[in-house]
């Protein structure tokens, strides 16, 4: 029966549903978000699957999908079967998905926040049906929980619905991404340039991200701002550091890979902005 729009019809039918049982406990406006698993087209292939992967998304995207841009796995189902890496996790864009402005453009995103709440909840429910205890030390969870926690807010992504690497940006989550700042200046920025004049110093990218609004030295670093910097009037550039991050598969490595980087600055006083390093 395809192509016949029984897909559509019956995802209608299941988004009334969800929103009936949201305003029975007193959401008004229905669901927060409303997810979707579908086998990565990367990872299972058309032979491996009754429809091709690939198709399946197109038909998703369609009927109002996007893909949430982190590295989803479902947590056991069985105490037969293990913690699934080959799927992908999709929302549905509805009124509650919120969106914003870059550039010319507008997109949605959502907050980090719910999706760590839907995982905590979803693995949670899982893993008391099964009577297991410490999900949260497994590794697929704490590797989400990390990718999650690096961004305040989640990109929904249009198609192909392919997932090498997810973008953090540093300024984003208050500069707390120490390791990742030293890993990606003095280990992938360094080897790229000859000379030491060409390479800004970690002191003072501190000191540009600490200089944000509100905003704090990452976690553990060394105050090196001294009285002149701490008095200067003129406003600094607002610093941005672009990180390309890959999260191994293994079950052992829970530290993300810097796969590329792209350090930028936006300059107020003149409303340019400045593309400093890019690594890839």
């Amino acid at each position: 029966h395809r192509g016949q729009g029984l897909a559509g019809i019956l995802i209608a039918d299941a988004v009334e549903g969800l929103s009936t049982n949201a305003k029975k406990r007193g959401h008004i406006a229905g669901c927060n978000a409303i997810f979707l698993e579908t086998n990565s087209a990367e990872k299972v292939s058309a032979d491996e699957d009754v429809m091709d992967p690939a198709a399946r998304h197109r038909v998703f995207h369609k009927l109002g999908f996007k893909l949430v841009d982190f590295d989803y796995v479902q947590p056991p189902v069985s105490n037969e079967v293990p913690a699934c890496r080959s799927l992908l996790l999709c929302v549905l864009v509805t009124g509650n998905i919120p969106k914003h402005t870059v550039g010319t453009q507008e997109r949605y995103y959502i907050p980090s926040t719910l999706v760590r709440s839907f995982i905590h909840s979803f693995w949670a429910s899982c893993s008391n049906r099964l009577g297991y205890r410490f999900y949260a030390r497994v590794i697929d969870y704490t590797r989400m929980m990390d990718q999650l926690s690096r961004r305040q807010r989640i990109p929904l992504l249009d198609l192909p619905w392919n997932k090498p690497w997810c973008i953090v940006d540093l300024r984003e989550k208050n500069f707390s991404d120490l390791h990742l700042l030293v890993s990606f200046h003095q280990d992938v920025l360094s080897p790229s340039f000859s000379a030491n004049h060409d390479l800004e110093p970690i002191e003072s990218w501190l000191r540009k991200l600490s200089s944000h609004p509100g905003g704090r030295s990452p976690r553990n670093a060394t105050q090196s701002t001294n009285t002149k910097h701490r008095t200067e009037s003129k406003p600094m550039p607002d610093l941005h550091i672009l990180l390309a991050l890959v999260y191994p598969q293994d079950e052992t490595n829970r530290d993300p890979i810097i796969a590329g980087g792209l350090a930028f600055e936006y300059f107020s006083t003149t409303n340019c902005g400045l593309m400093s390093y890019l690594v890839v």
